[in-house]
């Protein structure tokens, strides 16, 4: 035995105090009577009083001193060591998006949370608690709370702050994490509380316990004709067939596109999926928002008496239906952005229950400028590209306006030399032909190399060059996809030095075995897109083959980027942002209300990792000071949607080692002691009262 608080034991000293006082106490009064003849008459009967009367003071200091010696006790709080009667628990929680589901009220968590919060509070006082959340927020697939904490009340502190998540999970990597600490000796019993059916873990062993929030019902079908919910999740262990089922309902939606037809009706595709009994009738009321702006409901139904030709439901399986919608107010569906739909039905899920579907114009046109003497071929092919508008200038017009020529997404500047003040610092450079480029570009020209063609032989006539294949280059990929990379010929080319960093595409190597780039891209000086090409167009075979177009196109995508081509994903999925060169910096503010800040740097583009369910604003900021808002959603894994969630391949066993040993527990309830010290106390008054009245 031990005591918390040792120094409450000094107040066994008022036990000897008492007695001195009880010594040294008077027990007689002195009373003046008129006469001693009562006293003579009593005699008689004090022959007769009760013998107890003589220690009655006695039994008072006794009382006293006990009460005392009690107080001083509890004061002190015992404590009495239990041999290796405490345990040290390991709690592994799951915190993934199907623990949202709610079941009477409450979500899975919360429940989870309660009854971890029991079995602390029923454990021997002396035991050790670990606590691990399991969902994939961190490359672990885990995350470590706390260890080896033996105070309750701090371990629920710590429980608290454990927060749900929008993830997907794993409980391997959890156990995996238990199963260490058994092995070292710091754990000998788990908790797993989850909603997962996991029928391959034995949860009757003595150290592996679960705490099952899936409130799901289990019945074993193996008898031919067994009757089970047609929603069942059905697996097999071994020589036997079970139906795991639940009745919670849960609908989801999956998927939400739009379409506007030439009569200016909105086709609205949604796609929704039920988990639960396919066979009971259904009716679903999804409200539908344009532009946030309420457009009335629509009824999904299903009779199961009287199902309709491809209404039939498989569980889990996505249905898609399409709705029209007619346009109210002088609304123009053709300018909008976004369809939103709700499931209002009762539902223990729902934040599955809601989808946005986004719809951008992004085939807008791109902006080409060529600056060129001869710009027959460069004409004719861009002409032939839809969505560029384009503009052609000569070299006298540019250089006479060139403050006016801003703007444009792609300058082509083909066979001239610009010098620097009038040179587009705006927007991506094609440049051709160069024998006297700008500093900034990046490289120089050593010289301008013609072919003799006193050296042409039968089938071999001109410079060929030939493809860099550097495949594992992204930009190289980029640029040389789709050409079918049929042979250049050149009768004359630029020799070019490269000054900085530039992606080769095609190449050549000349007699004396020295290679230069012929067609090379990357960032230049001025942080531009810039692709060159060291040969006139009209001094090669390359405007009379399709490679042309596709390299023309390659061009235009690279250097007029869309900003973002897809705009719904799920939680953990990573979205690709491409920075246009006239974008300056981008802020994506999440469905929470966090905003989150990238500025254009070295790289064309940005990954975005979703975390959260819901609506994302990305605000696009143009160097011109003008911005761009997009819109994306993010939904939650479609693993997580579903109310049962059975995983037949979890096979957890918990093995123990010769380290793992039990710890001693602790007996320090105060409470009986204070109560024997309260009836004393009482006792003693009582005597007090009886002596004086």
């Amino acid at each position: 035995m031990s005591f918390q608080y040792p120094f409450a034991l000094f107040a066994l000293l008022a036990i000897p105090v008492l007695i001195v006082i009880y010594i040294l106490r008077n027990r007689y009064k002195e009373e003046t009577a008129p006469s001693t003849y009562l006293w003579e008459l009593s005699e008689k009967f004090l022959k007769k009083r009760n013998p107890l009367r003589r220690i009655e003071h006695l039994l008072s200091l006794i009382v006293q001193i006990l009460a005392i010696a009690g107080m001083s006790f509890a004061l002190a709080h015992p404590q009495f060591t239990l041999k290796e009667s405490a345990d040290n628990i390991v709690f592994v929680l799951d915190n993934t998006a199907s623990m949202q589901m709610t079941h009477e009220g409450k979500t899975r968590f919360e429940l989870a949370k309660e009854e971890i919060t029991k079995t602390v509070n029923e454990a021997v006082n002396g035991c050790k608690f670990t606590l691990i959340a399991a969902s994939n927020d961190n490359d672990e697939g885990y995350a470590l709370v706390c260890s080896d904490v033996s105070d309750k009340a701090k371990f629920g502190l710590f429980l608290d702050n454990v927060q749900l998540t929008n993830y997907t999970g794993d409980l391997s990597y959890a156990i995996a994490q238990t199963q260490g600490m058994f092995l070292n000796g710091n754990a000998n019993v788990c908790y797993v509380a989850t909603d997962k059916v996991l029928p391959n873990v034995n949860f009757e062993a003595e150290n592996l316990n679960l705490i099952d929030v899936s409130y799901s019902k289990t019945k074993d079908i193996t008898a031919s004709g067994s009757k089970y919910p047609s929603g069942s999740q059905v697996y097999t262990i071994g020589n036997k067939k079970y139906a795991t089922y639940t009745e919670d309902y849960n609908y989801a939606l999956t998927s939400l596109d739009f379409t506007i037809a030439n009569s200016g009706m909105m086709l609205i595709n949604t796609g929704i999926v039920n988990y639960n009994d396919p066979t009971r009738d259904l009716k679903i009321r999804i409200n539908y928002y344009v532009d946030d702006k309420y457009y009335g409901f629509y009824n999904v139904t299903y009779n199961k008496t009287e199902p309709t030709e491809g209404e039939e439901w498989i569980l889990g399986d996505s249905h898609v239906f399409t709705i029209p919608l007619e346009a109210k107010d002088d609304d123009n569906f053709q300018l909008a952005k976004s369809v939103k739909a709700v499931i209002v039905n009762e539902d223990s899920f729902v934040s599955d229950n809601t989808f946005v579907g986004y719809n951008y114009d992004f085939a807008s046109s791109t902006n080409v400028l060529v600056i060129s003497e001869t710009p027959l071929y460069l004409n004719a092919m861009f002409k032939s590209i839809d969505d560029v508008n384009l503009t052609v200038v000569s070299l006298a017009t540019y250089t006479s306006r060139a403050a006016t020529y801003t703007g444009y997404d792609l300058y082509v500047i083909d066979g001239i030399n610009l010098t620097e003040d009038i040179y587009p610092k705006d927007g991506a450079v094609w440049l051709i032909d160069q024998d006297d480029p700008v500093t900034g570009s990046g490289f120089t020209c050593v010289s301008t190399e013609v072919f003799d063609e006193s050296q042409a032989t039968a089938g071999n006539y001109g410079f060929r060059p030939v493809y860099a294949n550097n495949t594992d280059d992204l930009l190289y990929n980029e640029l040389t996809k789709n050409i079918p990379q049929n042979q250049l010929v050149l009768y004359s080319y630029q020799k070019y030095n490269l000054t900085s960093d530039f992606t080769t595409l095609v190449s050549y190597t000349n007699e004396n075995g020295s290679t230069y780039p012929i067609i090379f891209a990357g960032k230049n000086n001025y942080d531009q897109r810039q692709v060159v090409f060291g040969f006139r167009l009209s001094n090669s075979n390359l405007p009379l083959r399709y490679d042309f177009m596709a390299w023309t196109k390659n061009i235009i995508s690279y250097s007029d980027p869309v900003l973002i081509s897809q705009f719904n994903y799920e939680v953990k999925d990573t979205a690709l942002i491409n920075y246009t060169d006239d974008v300056s910096s981008m802020v994506i503010t999440t469905p929470s209300g966090k905003k989150e800040n990238f500025k254009h740097g070295s790289s064309d583009s940005q990954t975005y990792i979703f975390e959260e369910v819901g609506a994302y604003e990305v605000r696009i900021n143009y160097k011109d000071e003008s911005y761009k808002n997009l819109y994306l959603f993010s939904a939650n894994p479609r693993k997580e949607e579903n109310p049962v969630l059975v995983d037949t391949d979890a096979t957890y066993v918990l093995e123990t080692s010769a380290n793992t040993k039990r710890g001693d527990g602790l007996f320090d309830n105060i409470l009986p002691i204070v109560i024997v010290a309260a009836i004393l106390f009482a006792a003693d008054w009582i005597m007090y009262a009886h002596e004086q009245f």
